[in-house]
């Protein structure tokens, strides 16, 4: 049996070249996941919703709370895990005590109902946001599951020219005073939470390239961001959660369960690095 016949066999999907890199060896999911095998009832999953929640947002939160209680279900069944989401919004410096908002993990159906007190209001629509002190919050959640997972819906860039172009109004060229976003983003990698980017209706490229080569100097190409395009609706943005939430499940259980000859074995019992599958919509 090929190594890819194995893969399929293992995760419950078939996977067919031509393929893609996925860390050490090819992976390309031509299907989508349904019906894991039992031995991984015990797999938890942790996603952490991350986002822009200025004026612009309103659609967005909006489809979340609309979708996110019955997409998770569909997911936790299907890929035969235990769901559990947190939510991190973010506005800007200016916004004071309302620069963010967090809700750790817990229910999907009790995030969806506490997200709607979210009011999507403050720091413009255009400009720079606190990108980086939003991923300080997500550091700072009660992450704990073997499988972590960071949905990362992006309009506006970081403070900082390395991250956007002359066009994007920045108050703070050099970045927010006290933060550094190579540390945030290696303690991110160092906790083994895949980072999955989501380009709204501005993409950043800039700020994509820029985060790839954080993770790249960290030393580990395992763990490397990838980034789609996606609309506002509610069915583009529910499949963002199911498509990362399968891509997620699917590197955990291949970098652990030690069928495929060519995958890496886990340093530690959880949570080890995972890649990313390339995405078939890239942003420009």
């Amino acid at each position: 049996m090929s190594s890819l016949d194995c893969l399929s066999h293992m995760c419950g999907v078939r996977i067919t070249p031509p393929a893609v890199c996925c860390g050490p060896f090819p992976l390309l999911v031509s299907e989508p996941i349904h019906h894991f095998p039992r031995c991984w009832e015990d797999d938890v999953l942790e996603t952490c919703l991350l986002g822009d929640i200025a004026s612009s947002a309103q659609p967005v939160i909006e489809s979340i709370k609309a979708g996110l209680a019955q997409t998770c279900a569909t997911t936790a069944r299907d890929g035969n895990v235990r769901l559990k989401v947190a939510f991190v919004g973010y506005r800007d410096i200016c916004d004071g005590p309302r620069r963010f908002v967090v809700h750790d993990f817990d229910e999907p159906a009790n995030i969806a109902q506490w997200m709607e007190t979210i009011i999507v209001t403050g720091s413009g629509d255009e400009g720079a946001k606190d990108v980086i002190g939003g991923l300080e919050k997500v550091a700072a959640l009660s992450w704990g599951a073997n499988i972590r997972l960071l949905i990362h819906l992006v309009d506006a860039p970081a403070h900082g020219m390395q991250f956007h172009g002359p066009d994007v109004r920045d108050d703070h060229p050099e970045g927010l005073p006290g933060q550094n976003p190579a540390q945030t983003l290696a303690q991110l990698h160092a906790m083994h939470i895949l980072y999955r980017m989501f380009m709204l209706a501005h993409p950043q490229p800039m700020m994509y390239k820029a985060f790839q080569g954080m993770f790249e100097q960290d030393g580990d190409h395992m763990c490397l961001l990838t980034k789609y395009r996606v609309r506002y609706d509610l069915s583009d943005l529910m499949s963002v959660f199911t498509r990362a939430s399968e891509a997620a499940i699917i590197c955990h259980r291949t970098n652990h369960h030690g069928c495929c000859p060519h995958a890496s074995a886990p340093p530690g019992p959880v949570n080890e690095a995972h890649d990313s599958l390339s995405p078939a919509d890239p942003a420009t």
